[in-house]
């Protein structure tokens, strides 16, 4: 295994792993020490290709006979904004025999592989603590038992450190609009800037792969590395952060349960609503929705122990039973979230912003470790550059220069370095169906709010200059007047009701009828429209 403490000298390189199958569904798993029961994987070495490196780790596993059913996972993932990808490749292989046992004179340090059936596979990702280095081998088994002749279909993934947290997620559970804005202000209220998420995410690809989940063992190892204590608490936090149950923790679900500790993270507001979640799962140990009254007990205790009062037995259940009543939750009943998150809110029950506290700030320890310029990959490192089934050596080192020139050369044509002249918009409107305008800002109106920087300087050149534009969204200019006049003409308007319904107090008229208006008046207009429509048009 790498060594995790050599923080700024870990490289990310591609990875080959193998969905090894016999013809009753059994697959093969590897348990690493550490970290868990995974999928055989294998690091590519220079020179090596995705065929070639499947090969050598068959090999290695004693696999002799089988037959292989192609790629079915491609996902490329970004450690760190700087950083470039690296993938992961996974193939699906099917054991003709059965592997040879390990006999005395075989080497302590080879890798043995373990035969599970696809279900039991399923059954065992519902266990706590999860035993898998991640939750891939449970994927990927019950695409096999969907997909049992071969080919398995192929997906291509990608994890781009450039996509804000915000829009990171499933295909199938696409971001709320509401939900980014409450993780924006989690990450604004914690000062997880982008370099902070940065160094979160180089961490836990470091610690993590191949996998692309952490478990409990894991992140007890990382946050330990960022001086926590060891204890069984840790487990506490970890069910806390793990939203979705799954065993393992994503890295959004890492970096904004760590957002949520941070003790000077907000306890009102959204972020209060996010750390209150959190709180809610770190005390409903059976994860079902339900804190039942012994894990409320539990959390009036600590919060009294954190404010630094003791009680005794009797004296906690008192207590216990007194700050119930502000959940209406009886003796022995049980409290949903909702329930819960109502009467913190509404701060009928006080004291949970104690809870749910990294014992010192994570800011501090990861700015010692990374610095913006450590998680840039180095320019002296060259790039692999290979073909997936072609080996380096089978490639004249000239003709991948003539190939980096020739991207170089078609990047700079495609995309040439200019830079364009850009003005401001000058007003900001709503338009209803109507046609009618609403809500006119003018940019003048905006100077000295935070809608505007303080290096877009509006000068009263600029403002002279928009003056044909001012006049445009001018309410009392002729054209707009006209405007009105016209939809005023269009439009029936309801007569007077002296029962005081709808259209009470109304002038009556007929539709595409002026009404009583000035007829000279309204001829000056029309023939002024006139000439300035001519003067437009010929």
């Amino acid at each position: 295994q790498q060594d995790e403490s050599a923080d700024q000298n870990v490289s990310f390189e591609d990875y080959v792993g193998v969905l090894c199958y016999q013809s009753d569904t059994r697959c093969g798993l590897v348990d690493y020490p550490n970290k868990g029961l995974w999928l055989p994987h294998k690091e590519i070495v220079p020179g090596e290709s995705w065929d070639s490196t499947m090969e050598t780790l068959l090999r290695d596993l004693s696999i002799k006979s089988f037959s292989n059913q192609g790629i079915i996972q491609v996902l490329r993932i970004q450690p760190a904004l700087h950083r470039p990808f690296f993938t992961r490749v996974i193939f699906a292989v099917r054991v003709n025999e059965q592997t040879e046992q390990p006999s005395e004179e075989t080497p302590a340090n080879q890798v043995h592989i373990q035969w599970v059936a696809a279900e039991e596979i399923q059954r065992m990702v519902k266990l706590r603590p999860l035993p898998y280095m991640g939750v891939e081998p449970a994927e990927l088994c019950k695409l096999l038992l969907q997909n049992r002749q071969p080919p398995v279909p192929c997906d291509f993934l990608e994890m781009n450190a450039s996509t804000p947290l915000t829009a990171q997620g499933t295909p199938t559970r696409p971001t709320v609009p509401a939900r980014e804005s409450q993780i924006e202000q989690m990450l604004e209220s914690a000062k997880f800037g982008q370099q902070e998420q940065d160094a979160v995410r180089f961490d836990f690809f470091r610690f993590t792969k191949p996998s692309t989940y952490m478990n409990e063992a894991t992140f007890q190892r990382y946050v330990t590395g960022l001086g926590w204590e060891p204890s069984p608490q840790l487990s506490d936090l970890f069910r806390a952060m793990d939203v979705h149950n799954r065993g393992a923790l994503t890295f959004k679900e890492l970096v904004l349960g760590l957002a949520a500790m941070e003790p000077g993270t907000q306890h009102g507001g959204n972020p209060g609503e996010q750390r209150c979640r959190h709180i809610f799962r770190l005390y409903d140990t059976n994860c079902d929705g339900i804190m039942e009254y012994s894990e409320f007990r539990k959390m009036v205790k600590d919060i009294q122990v954190m404010r630094g009062i003791t009680m005794d037995e009797a004296a906690l259940d008192k207590f216990t039973a007194t700050s119930a009543v502000s959940f209406n939750l009886p003796t022995g009943g049980q409290l949903p979230l909702n329930e819960f998150l109502l009467a913190v809110g509404q701060l009928k029950f006080r004291g949970t912003s104690l809870l749910f506290r990294s014992p010192s700030s994570v800011l501090p320890t990861l700015k010692k470790k990374y610095t913006q310029e450590s998680l840039i990959e180095p320019t002296t490192k060259r790039s692999k550059m290979f073909h997936p089934t072609i080996g380096n050596d089978n490639m004249d080192q000239s003709a991948v220069s003539a190939v980096e020139d020739s991207v170089s050369a078609e990047a700079t044509s495609r995309f040439p370095n200019q830079v364009g002249h850009y003005e401001l918009a000058t007003h900001s409107v709503k338009v209803r169906r109507t046609g009618t305008l609403v809500d006119v800002l003018s940019l003048w109106q905006l100077e000295g709010t935070a809608a505007l920087t303080k290096s877009s300087r509006l000068g009263e050149k600029t403002r002279f200059e928009r003056l044909p534009s001012m006049d445009s969204f001018n309410q009392k200019s002729h054209a707009n007047e006209m405007l009105a006049g016209l939809r005023y003409f269009e439009r029936a308007i309801r007569k007077d009701n002296p029962e005081g319904r709808p259209g009470a107090g109304r002038m009556s008229k007929d539709a595409f009828s002026w009404g009583e208006v000035d007829r000279q008046a309204l001829a000056r207009c029309l023939l002024a429209m006139c000439r300035q429509t001519r003067d437009i048009m010929f």
